[in-house]
């Protein structure tokens, strides 16, 4: 207990704990952080009485390497910043999520109890927003599987050469047609119409995220100017 508090990394010492009941006759060392910021390496052997393997022995000391040091020290604030992202990347989806689910609620709970006393165009008012919902929902899990295999390593990177200014009008008339008539966008071509080599995949859901978040945070009635430009 006295050595979990002292270690920044107190899962480490659960994990090792528990490994001790599957003694192995490997020898073992590695670096631990404590929480005033100094390290210290560990160094791990079997206990070995006659032929029997009773555990293993710890000893520690400070690090005289530096540079492992530092490799450590460098590693902890990278996991540290990396699971502060997934926990706000969490907390963001989740309540992306919320919203078109309580439209979807909402939705098919009025359509359940006044359906049959509407007329057609009422009932495809709410039929068409949760056609809305059920594509917004779709989009936010595209979105949580690619960045899921982008860490995982999984997510492959397909390039083919595509005209960008292309891509982003097909992009633009599929947010204005969401949208109904209202013409968010400002497109400013300024590529000179020329090809780039890129994955479509991943730039459409790019665009698609950016467009999307300016035009819901923009002032109303304000347009969101969407500028391409080649840089040689």
């Amino acid at each position: 207990s006295f050595c979990k508090n002292q270690i920044q990394d107190g899962e480490k010492i659960d994990k090792l704990i528990q490994e001790l009941d599957r003694p192995s006759d490997a020898e073992e060392s590695d670096f631990w952080q404590l929480k005033d910021g100094r390290i210290i390496e560990r160094y791990s052997k079997p206990l070995i009485v006659g032929e029997e393997n009773l555990g293993r022995v710890w000893s520690f000391r400070a690090s005289k390497d530096t540079q492992k040091a530092e490799e450590l020290d460098q590693q902890l604030h990278k996991e540290k910043e990396l699971n502060e992202q997934r926990a706000k990347f969490v907390s963001m989806v989740s309540h992306e999520f919320r919203i078109p689910l309580n439209i979807i609620s909402f939705a098919a709970s009025l359509l359940k109890r006044h359906g049959d006393r509407w007329n057609k165009e009422k009932k495809n008012e709410y039929f068409e927003r949760l056609q809305s919902a059920v594509e917004q929902l779709s989009l936010l899990m595209d979105e949580v599987l690619i960045i899921g295999r982008a860490e995982a390593g999984k997510l492959a990177f397909e390039p083919k050469t595509i005209n960008l200014a292309n891509l982003c009008q097909e992009i633009i008339s599929e947010i204005h047609l969401k949208e109904k008539t209202q013409e968010w966008i400002n497109f400013i071509d300024r590529s000179k119409d020329k090809k780039v080599s890129i994955d479509k995949k991943i730039l459409r859901r790019i665009l698609i995220n950016l467009l999307s978040n300016a035009i819901k945070y923009s002032p109303s009635g304000d347009k969101v100017d969407l500028i391409i430009s080649l840089v040689n």
